[in-house]
Parts: C-alpha cells; structure tokens; sequence
C-alpha cells in the first residue's frame, strides 16, 4: 500500500476509483481472475462510507459512518461467513423509550393512543401489500411502479391516518431513509422491505456490528486477492483513447484497458471524463442525494434508549438512538 508516487506512467488490466465496500469487492473480483488490478482512492484509508476509527475518542473505536448489517442481507454475510469475521449478537429493533408526539411525551409503553390503533394496522397493511407490489431481483425501471415513487409526506397523506400514527410513521421511515419525509422516496423504503422479505422483516431488523470494525472484513478481503492500493490519490481526470483507459491524479497517470469508477454521485463533480458523461449521469452528479444523516457521540448517564421526536418545520426531523456505553458514557446516533 502506497501514496502517489511523482511523474511515473503504470499500465495495469483494471483500475477501480474507490476503495469502498463496492470497490474493494470489484477489485477482489478481478484480481483474483487473474487479472492485474490497481485500486486508487483519494481518502488515506479504505471504507468509503464505511469508517472504523481507532481511538476516535479517546480510548473508543467509533465506526463514523456505516455500522450494522442485517441477516437479511445475503450477500454481506457471505462475506462474513467466508472470512470468519465476528460480529456482534443480533439486537432486535424495539420501540423508543420516550417518544415526543403531537407535544405529548410518552414514557414507555405504545406511543399511540387507543382510538388510532386502527390507522395503525391500516398504515401496515398498505405498506406490506405495496412491498408485494416489487421484484427486488429486477430493476425498478423495469416494473410498474411509478405511482409509488413518490415522496413518504404524499404517500401518508393519502391514508389520512390519525396525527399520533402519521407523525410516527414520519419520523422512523424518514430515519431510516437518512432524509426527510418530503425527500424519501416511498418506492425505496419499498423495495428495500422487499429485499429484506417483507415490512415487518425490515422493520424487526436484527441489527449486527462487527466486533472488529467493518474495516476488519475489508482488509480480509484485500488480503485474499492480488490488489495494488494507492491511498491518497484523488482521481482528476479519467479519459478514454484507442483501445485503453487513463486515470490521471494530482501525481500520476495510470493505464488500464478498463477503469471501474465506485465512487457515490456526489463526489463525482470535481472528476473530468473524456468523452464527458451523458446529461442524466451529470445531472444525477450535480443534485448529489438527499440523505442528510449524521452520527455523533454524546456523555449521557444512564440507559435511557431511543428517544424520537420531530423537529419543527422547516427543518429536518431527527431520530436520537442512545446505547450504554463504557464508564457511564452512551452512544448516540442523531438521524434526520
């Protein structure tokens, strides 16, 4: 594993833009095909939106961005299973023990009133049978479901649910999408309930860490193949000539019959391609995502978990998880 080295010109088979889970899994791929693989990344580490941190906070590891993995998820647990990485047990997701709804503050037990029990079960009915609606095997374009592309506000608008109801389903769907309620698609909260066999499959989720960190599977991964790692290369320029690829860097400029580009859309602006991306892609670069999630760590005695509560328009809606942690310290995730 290196920097960027000055001046120099390297062909290889493949190169792969991004030392993510994407990118690390391509490049594993290729390498271990036969060919001779060169993944790049602009970051001094690997992971993307995956970040095990070391001693981020004194003596705590923190895993900065992506934590947990879910049964559900074949293909990621492959992985696990074939490396032998640990992972933590399986925590089932439960309700919060405090929920701030329509200004009435409810400690323990069920957050919504009697008479809107019913909309409950209305609201769970139409999500199931809506994610019954989706072939996740196939892409979306592919399947009929324009109507539920829709935004989550329009999409519970149309049930006229109770306030209590309404206003949970608000906060906890647009958590788990990373955005607000009026930015979340329906269709994917959707298909992702699909994949994982069904709503209430999604929303009872067993949620895993990786005792080690999620960088403990990465590495593994990197270690079974043949890969070349440059840290610290952020990607300028990626042109296309006769018969090959080059990919230029502040410091180098790399050759490969085949360039593999994992990195999100949003950072993609600053990368110049020859011949230039079509306008969907570039437009797809320059609105980014609307996930707006963030994570911190806060010293909180006690235990109290899972507070939720919406915030007032206009801004976001933010979800407060807060586990017991070490020395009387808990952890806290904020998610809008």
């Amino acid at each position: 594993m290196t920097g960027c080295e000055t001046g120099r010109v390297e062909i290889y088979d493949v190169v792969v833009v991004g030392a993510g889970f994407a990118g690390v899994t391509a490049a594993r791929e290729l390498a271990m095909g036969g060919g001779s693989v060169l993944l790049v990344d602009a970051r001094d580490r690997i992971g993307g939106r995956t970040w095990y941190k070391r001693s981020a906070l004194g003596s705590w590891d923190l895993e900065m961005g992506g934590n947990f993995i879910d049964p559900s998820q074949q293909l990621v647990c492959r992985e696990v299973s074939r490396y032998g990485i640990e992972v933590a047990t399986p925590e089932p997701l439960s309700l919060p023990a405090v929920c701030l709804l329509g200004g009435r503050l409810v400690e323990g037990g069920s957050p919504i009133p009697l008479e809107e029990l019913g909309d409950l079960e209305r609201l769970l009915q139409t999500l199931m049978s809506a994610a019954e609606l989706i072939d996740p095997d196939r892409y979306l374009t592919e399947q009929d479901l324009g109507e539920l592309d829709i935004g989550f506000d329009r999409f519970l608008d149309r049930l006229r649910l109770g306030p209590c109801v309404r206003e949970l389903a608000s906060v906890l769907l647009s958590s788990e999408a990373g955005m607000d309620a009026a930015d979340a698609s329906a269709l994917h909260w959707l298909r992702l309930s699909a994949a994982a066999g069904g709503v209430l499959r999604l929303l009872g989720v067993d949620n895993q860490s990786f005792r080690e960190g999620s960088v403990s599977l990465l590495e593994a991964m990197l270690a079974e193949a043949n890969v070349e790692l440059r840290l610290s290369c952020p990607v300028r320029r990626i042109e296309k000539t006769a018969g090959w690829v080059a990919v230029v860097t502040d410091a180098e400029r790399f050759e490969a019959r085949t360039v593999v580009v994992t990195v999100p859309s949003g950072v993609l602006g600053p990368v110049e391609f020859e011949p230039a991306l079509g306008d969907a892609k570039l437009r797809a670069v320059r609105e980014s995502h609307a996930g707006t999630g963030v994570k911190g760590l806060g010293d909180r005695p006690g235990s109290a978990r899972g507070l939720v509560g919406p915030r007032a328009r206009p801004g976001p809606r933010y979800r407060l998880d807060v586990g017991g942690g070490r020395g009387g310290q808990s952890g806290c995730r904020i998610r809008p």
